[in-house]
């Protein structure tokens, strides 16, 4: 769940962690750019399979943080910390 509070957004993860950011994927580039937003994350490895998203092989893909973060947010072998 992403919630919007004046103009800064947050994503909800299903153990009550809120986050102060919104994760999207953007797919392929240019005109066939798609974005895709991350609306649920885990931290049961027991449920990844409701928390995937399908995405076309062999097009480009970035991963989109927006947020008015006040910290720093490093991505480190595909993890955030």
């Amino acid at each position: 769940m992403q919630i919007k509070f004046q103009d800064s957004y947050t994503t909800r993860v299903d153990s009550g962690i809120t986050l102060p950011f919104q994760l999207s994927l953007i797919v392929g580039e240019g005109y066939n750019e798609k974005e895709i937003e991350i609306t649920n994350l885990t931290t049961s490895i027991y449920r990844i399979p409701q928390f995937m998203y399908e995405i076309q092989e062999l097009k480009n893909l970035m991963m989109k943080i927006d947020g008015d973060m006040t910290e720093q947010v490093d991505v480190v072998g595909g993890l955030l910390k």
